[in-house]
């Protein structure tokens, strides 16, 4: 990790830090009173906090309980930890919520097929059971807004009042006020032009010619690309991550069946 910052006056200064993490870069930013001494203590709290939700959901690391419960689920139930298995659950109800628009297993073998009670997930013991082979949870599409989420937890318990945290330019979350004006001045990615985000969260959504894991159309399995980037605001980062999603898959008489259920917009 890397910080710097910077006194601003008697009473505030600006505390800035950056580091790797899921895929991306990190970015914090802190507008607090002066003596404060604990920030760089909080950004490396904050660092651990992402590396647990990696740890807990990359697909693509072995060793992570989501792989477990991918290569060892078909045909029984699994033990998960409690929060995985919340996790897994609201994205069960934001499946349905969204009209299908946002899966999990949009990457399984047999995405295109009938995805219908795929996985069951078991609440009350914490377990999680596929109904079909070939079945792949992919959580890159939330957990990003989820993770973001639990690090306002962090900045609201720390009383940190003013800060700004990107994660790869996609999931940006604006507390309080930076430090000269109302709230935090963004570049929207999905059109380059600026908003002001003041106790809330940017999410951006696309496919680009750099794009590793491209978004696929869990409906009929085909990948979007004639839409340009979407970007949505939302009070909550998770909610962000799938509308943003959804935003940029669904149709308009669609989105405004979804939106309806969330609080959310779409920034043109």
């Amino acid at each position: 990790m890397q910080h710097t910052q910077q006194i601003i006056s008697d009473r505030k200064k600006f505390f800035y830090a950056w580091f790797k993490a899921m895929n991306t870069r990190v970015d914090l930013a802190f507008f607090v009173e002066s003596n404060r001494d604990d920030l760089l203590q909080i950004a490396s709290e904050i660092e651990t906090e992402i590396s647990k939700y990696e740890k807990m959901t990359n697909r693509f690391n072995p060793e992570s309980e989501l792989s477990y419960v991918n290569e060892n689920n078909f045909g029984k139930a699994v033990k998960v930890s409690p929060e995985l298995c919340n996790i897994l659950a609201d994205c069960l109800q934001f499946n349905s919520d969204s009209l299908g628009y946002f899966d999990i297993t949009v990457n399984s073998f047999n995405a295109c097929g009938d995805k219908k009670n795929v996985f069951i997930i078991h609440t009350e013991n914490n377990t999680v059971e596929f109904t079909k082979t070939n079945v792949r949870l992919d959580l890159s599409g939330f957990i990003k807004g989820y993770t973001l989420k639990k690090i306002m937890d962090i900045v609201e318990y720390k009383c940190i009042d003013n800060a700004l945290i990107n994660i790869g330019n996609s999931s940006i979350f604006a507390k309080g006020n930076h430090p000269h004006g109302e709230g935090w001045k963004i570049r929207v990615p999905a059109n380059g032009l600026e908003c002001t985000l003041l106790n809330q969260c940017l999410t951006t959504s696309g496919n680009s010619v750099a794009t590793k894991w491209p978004i696929i159309n869990p409906l009929n399995g085909t990948i979007e690309k004639t839409k340009k980037p979407v970007s949505v605001i939302t009070k909550d980062p998770a909610v962000g991550e799938l509308l943003s999603k959804v935003a940029f898959l669904a149709p308009e008489n669609e989105l405004n069946i979804i939106f309806a259920k969330f609080d959310g917009r779409i920034i043109n």
